[in-house]
């Protein structure tokens, strides 16, 4: 039976686990801190309540960590869902970044000891933001890059005892958890000051459709907390989940702006036709477009295979296996017109790669950047905004032509189901997201539509 202790701001709950080998009892503790407003036969309860569910624990697991900090046992869940493919690449990252924002703040705390109001005062000051920094990670040094590509990753994986993926983050100057780069750096023999720079964030208010983001990780990691039992209820149940806002209006393109676009286009290079006007064409975010293999476009049929993206990974592009959504893998369609474009740019890029040699990267995508290197998803970003400001356009941005796509399939009457296999998304995102236009472009939309349904046929 576990024994307590009564000390000046809680109690000390003690549980003996039996003999060790130099035949020493082996006793587990634990601090617990009441709620200051319970008392008599209250706070004894509740204490007792705590206690039996320490001595449960410990002699279900006696190797259990008890008292471990939510910081630690937070990295070990969100790396955990990553081994087992639970959540992307991406979404690890993501997760990453936003777990950096909660350590800071209570990270240092013992999971058994957050209370609601802990994430309640979490929460707002990430809705109100503060002066000053957190930490995002490590990102290795020119020293420790050097010494790693002495040795293959495998062996460094397992001399470090880390993920092969988490050495290739570093390899990549991607950022990476403190405890893992500890391990890489003794592994290549370099002082840990050496071998990798810390990352800081300044802080800043944050979105409101962003902290709920930051609720429902920290729901995820004490959920874990709970299955295995270090605590009984999950805190997050207690705080009033954040309202995420409507989702910001995209403007929308109207059909005479895309034709403009599209005849703008004639004077800028192959590459850059192609990506736009496969990005008009299909409906694609930027990412799947720059991200599109070689051999999965057949100019013959005018087919694209939608199957790998390219992300921003800590502000590096990287290749992502699938495209954002499972729905995103299809197949789609583009004009005859651009077939005969891709196949130009083809034949253009081939004499750069005989010009450049032994120089040149085989990276399987259709689009490259010198040296046959994939184009980062920014890219498309900054050209655009370029292009516009050449041409007297309003500022466009990729998702404008993907949001313009999709409401001119909506405005022709495509069912919600078509539409949704159409543009590789959800119904209920085609619902909540696309089914509406800016105002100051939806009659014109309208126009258009009823232009083309009533006159373009009597036109000879």
């Amino acid at each position: 039976m576990a024994s307590i202790q009564k000390l000046p701001n809680g109690v000390k709950i003690t549980v003996f686990c039996g003999i060790g080998l130099d035949g020493r009892q082996i006793r587990r503790c634990t601090t617990y801190k009441p709620d200051p407003r319970l008392r008599g036969s209250a706070l004894d309860a509740a204490i007792d309540a705590y206690a039996a569910r320490f001595e449960q624990l410990v002699k279900s697991d006696p190797a259990a960590d008890v008292n471990v900090s939510l910081g630690v046992f937070g990295q070990r869940v969100i790396a955990d869902k990553a081994a087992n493919g639970a959540i992307t690449i991406t979404t690890e990252d993501r997760y990453n970044d936003m777990f950096a924002r909660i350590s800071a703040e209570i990270g240092k705390m013992r999971v058994v000891d957050v209370k609601p109001s802990n994430i309640r005062k979490l929460l707002d000051n990430l809705r109100e933001g503060n002066n000053g920094t957190y930490a995002r990670g490590v990102v290795s040094t020119d020293d420790y890059r050097a010494a790693a590509n002495r040795r293959t990753q495998s062996a460094l994986s397992a001399d470090a005892r880390v993920a092969p993926k988490t050495v290739a983050r570093a390899a990549e100057g991607l950022p990476v958890r403190r405890d893992c780069a500890d391990k890489l750096a003794a592994a290549v023999g370099l002082s840990f000051d050496a071998a990798f720079l810390p990352v800081t964030v300044s802080k800043r208010p944050l979105a409101q459709k962003t902290v709920l983001e930051h609720y429902h990780l920290l729901h995820m990691i004490f959920a874990q907390a709970v299955i295995e039992d270090l605590i009984t209820s999950n805190p997050t149940d207690k705080v009033v989940k954040p309202s995420a806002r409507p989702v910001k209006t995209v403007e929308c393109l109207a059909v005479d702006e895309l034709r403009a676009i599209i005849a703008a286009l004639e004077g800028e290079s192959l590459l850059w036709q192609c990506i736009l006007r496969l990005m008009i064409e299909l409906g694609e975010r930027r990412g799947a477009i720059v991200g599109l293999l070689d051999r999965a476009v057949n100019t013959a049929d005018c087919t694209a295979q939608i199957m790998t993206t390219i992300v921003s990974i800590g502000g590096q592009a990287v290749q992502k296996a699938n495209p954002k959504t499972k729905n995103s893998e299809r197949t789609a369609y583009f004009s005859a017109e651009t077939a005969r474009k891709i196949d130009d740019w083809r034949a253009e890029r081939d004499s750069i790669k005989d010009a450049v040699g032994d120089l040149w990267t085989d990276t399987g995508y259709l689009f490259v950047g010198e040296y046959g290197k994939p184009l980062h998803p920014d890219s498309v970003t900054k050209w655009l905004g370029k292009f516009a400001a050449r041409h007297g356009f309003r500022h466009l941005h990729p998702h404008m032509f993907r949001h313009a796509y999709t409401t001119l399939l909506v405005a022709n009457g495509l069912p919600i189901t078509t539409v949704a296999a159409a543009v590789g998304d959800k119904q209920q995102t085609i619902i909540d997201r696309y089914i509406h236009s800016d105002k100051k472009y939806a009659g014109k939309l309208a126009n258009d539509l009823i232009s083309n349904l009533l006159y373009e046929p009597n036109k000879k």
